[in-house]
């Protein structure tokens, strides 16, 4: 009796301990890309799945491929260069929220350059997107009102600055 007891505790605590890995079941069926920028790299998921009715995620387009990932600060969004979308496919791109970030979660997709509808979803700290990708679309980007390199070299710039007038002034006001 105490033996199928210790193995019905043990069959339930061993998949809950699985269960708080820091991935899931989305993480796994999705290709991975890993974004540096700024001396820093962050992972950002994607994948692109063949529009079978209205079945979201359905099989995986395996022709259509990211050729490129990259940031454009001065626009604050995410530019995916992919190739060989061959049928109207449906996008998932997952990215974290220190990547980028949107006011109020208003986020706008283009692809190639015109906008697209979107489902979005917050996950654990990342965002999630979801849209309809036209056949042979070359470029998508994402646009928020924040992106990862925004405070780089400005903000030590600026730091720079304040620190220097703060010696100046104290220099002038102080005396030994």
């Amino acid at each position: 009796m105490k033996l199928h007891l210790i193995l019905i505790l043990f069959s339930v605590t061993v998949p809950l301990a699985y269960a708080s890995s820091p991935h899931d079941i989305a993480e796994l069926m999705m290709q991975k890309q890993i974004l540096r920028t700024d001396g820093e790299q962050f992972t950002i998921f994607y994948r692109f799945s063949i529009l079978e009715g209205a079945i979201e995620g359905g099989t995986e387009d395996l022709d259509a491929k990211l050729i490129l990932l990259e940031v454009d600060p001065s626009r604050t969004s995410l530019v995916f260069h992919i190739d060989n979308v061959k049928q109207t496919d449906l996008m998932s791109v997952r990215f974290p929220f220190n990547v980028l970030s949107a006011e109020e979660e208003k986020f706008i997709v283009l692809a190639d350059d015109q906008p697209r509808g979107y489902e979005l979803s917050v996950h654990k700290e990342s965002t999630n997107i979801i849209f309809i990708l036209p056949e042979n679309t070359a470029k998508v980007e994402i646009i928020g009102t924040s992106v990862v390199p925004e405070f780089g070299s400005g903000l030590l710039i600026l730091g720079l600055a304040v620190t220097i007038t703060i010696i100046g002034l104290s220099a002038r006001t102080v005396r030994f």
